[in-house]
């Protein structure tokens, strides 16, 4: 398999690939679409090397602007990622509740979910470890950032659902996939993405 090597010396990748990353590159591949579809996720090699999707790395490994080499604000990494007009985002978030504008106005900013996954800085988060290219950002400079992509979630995309990952990054934390509403691919990216939402997990938050 791809990443032979890799996997022999690290288990963690290997049971990854096998049960994470793999499947999604073959639900996404079946959709024909390569290049066509743009999908942002944070891991940069099997997914969108094994579909031909076009890939905006949200961790900045493979884009020189979210790089950090030209400094650039949490809220511009923002309006960058979307500005690309994906097609499917896979991440941690989920959709703002409606009505909230910020995060004073966010009920879900104080679920334990938020507090303790996305916003809790324990060492191990790898959502947080990206932001170390934003040098000294304050909490609520990565709260208002956080909530700017809930926002966008809640406004412009459709959940498919909860997709199940052996090894999370940071414990506790969750994968949703997304499905941009206006996509002139949604309803093939939907289905494909279906296919790895169990009902048990679909929905789920």
């Amino acid at each position: 398999p791809a990443f032979q090597m890799t996997s022999v010396s690290f288990p963690w990748f290997q049971i990854m690939e096998t049960e994470y990353y793999a499947p999604m590159a073959d639900a996404l591949s079946s959709t024909g679409l390569k290049s066509e579809a743009t999908i942002v996720m944070r891991a940069a090699g099997y997914v969108p090397f094994m579909t031909q999707f076009s890939h905006v790395d949200s961790v900045g490994l493979t884009d020189n602007y979210l790089s950090g080499r030209k400094p650039i604000s949490l809220i511009e990494r923002e309006q960058y990622i979307w500005s690309k007009h994906p097609d499917i985002y896979i991440g941690p978030e989920l959709p703002a509740s409606a009505g909230a504008t910020d995060c004073a106005s966010e009920p879900l900013i104080n679920s334990e979910y938020v507090q303790h996954i996305l916003l809790h800085d324990n060492g191990t988060n790898l959502q947080l470890a990206t932001l170390h290219i934003y040098k000294n950002t304050t909490q609520q400079e990565r709260c208002e950032a956080l909530h700017a992509r809930m926002r966008e979630l809640r406004e412009n995309w459709d959940l498919v659902g909860r997709l199940s990952m052996p090894l999370p990054a940071t414990k506790g934390e969750k994968i949703f996939a997304f499905v941009r509403r206006a996509s002139p691919h949604h309803e093939q990216l939907t289905k494909a993405l279906k296919t790895l939402v169990s009902s048990r997990l679909r929905g789920e938050s």
